[in-house]
């Protein structure tokens, strides 16, 4: 076969090859990297197009999962294959146009944080699954293991299942993170008594908190042939963590995030999480932000640039009243940018009213 990508390269050694034979007469016709692999399954669409769709999927898949997640908690078995259906109409859109899904899951308020937390990692995850070109069948599998990735806390104390619980102290946040190793083998056992789930997605329950450097957990081991899914998925399962909990309890701005993220060079591959940086944006589908003309209003999606993203304006902030919505392209408005992010709760605004 073709050896002509790292991803390529990570797969080989993931799968315990460790010498390859190259014949150097054999060329490919194209000097692209990963482009030739990735069948175009689903052409890209408008974000007001695809909302209604995209909302639908969301609802399916949150019901699916927390109709699974309610019946771990309770011991039960799981409809496996209820949830199987649920993720694929949730990929289909997100690969018609990603940022609908992911702007549904990152405004929602969601009182069931590991439903949350599984939702959104789901969603980046079929993101960049799609700008690496992956197809979607492939996509399947490794999604359906962000889906299930932290089933392991569903069996543990309440405060580790909820973190972002205003009663918890700082105490009990200290023995939270001296136990959650345990939710790993939890997960395992979990997706064992399920059975029917495949690989890929045991691979992410398994490793997702593994590190290349040998700092993560359960092994400690310097894992550098992880595959590219696993090594995107251990990038996405922290970013989430960081601007939802955060450390203590303090959540972190998305920008913080990423920076944080960035001085940890030794612990995520450097690559994807670049890529991830300019697939989701500095601001992401479903961030309110402010203009440099006072004007509010929610990003949808980057469709030409990551930091010049679709905007639909909503309110104007200087004269303190709503504007008829419209969508502008900040790439081609040059005499407007995003000044910041608005923070809208003291105003009423809220980003889940304007999708």
């Amino acid at each position: 076969g073709w050896v002509r990508s790292q991803h390529a390269i990570n797969e080989l050694i993931a799968k315990g090859i460790v010498a390859v034979t190259i014949d150097t007469d054999q060329q490919l016709f194209s000097e692209q990297d990963d482009t030739l692999d990735f069948k175009e399954s689903f052409g890209r669409v408008a974000f007001e197009t695809e909302l209604e769709a995209g909302k639908k999927a969301v609802e399916k898949l949150t019901q699916e999962l927390s109709r699974a997640f309610e019946l771990i908690r309770q011991q039960d078995l799981i409809d496996s294959n209820a949830l199987h259906f649920a993720t694929m109409e949730f990929i289909a859109s997100s690969y018609r146009n990603s940022a609908v899904v992911l702007s549904q899951v990152r405004v929602t308020y969601y009182k069931d944080y590991q439903l949350g937390h599984a939702l959104r990692c789901a969603a980046y995850f079929s993101a960049m699954l799609r700008n690496l070109r992956w197809s979607a069948d492939v996509a399947q599998n490794w999604v359906m293991g962000a889906l299930l990735h932290d089933i392991g806390k569903l069996v543990m104390s309440e405060s580790i299942q909820q973190p972002n619980h205003k009663d918890i102290s700082r105490g009990q946040r200290e023995q939270d993170e001296f136990l959650k190793p345990e939710h790993v083998s939890n997960g395992l056992e979990i997706a064992n008594f399920v059975g029917s789930l495949t690989q890929e997605t045991l691979e992410i329950i398994e490793l997702h908190h593994e590190r290349l450097d040998g700092s993560g957990y359960p092994t400690g081991q310097k894992l550098t042939d992880l595959n590219d899914a696993v090594r995107l998925f251990c990038i996405i399962d922290e970013f989430d963590r960081l601007t939802r909990v955060g450390d203590r309890g303090s959540p972190l701005g998305v920008l913080q995030a990423l920076r944080r993220l960035l001085k940890l060079e030794t612990q995520f591959d450097f690559t994807l999480l670049q890529r991830f940086i300019k697939c989701i944006g500095v601001y992401p589908p479903g961030t309110l932000v402010k203009l440099r003309s006072g004007r509010v209003g929610l990003v949808l999606d980057h469709t030409t640039s990551s930091v010049h993203p679709n905007v639909k304006v909503i309110y104007n902030d200087k004269m303190g009243h709503h504007l008829t919505p419209k969508i502008i392209d900040l790439s081609a408005t040059p005499n407007d940018d995003i000044e910041g992010p608005f923070y809208g709760n003291k105003s009423g605004i809220y980003a889940e009213n304007y999708l």
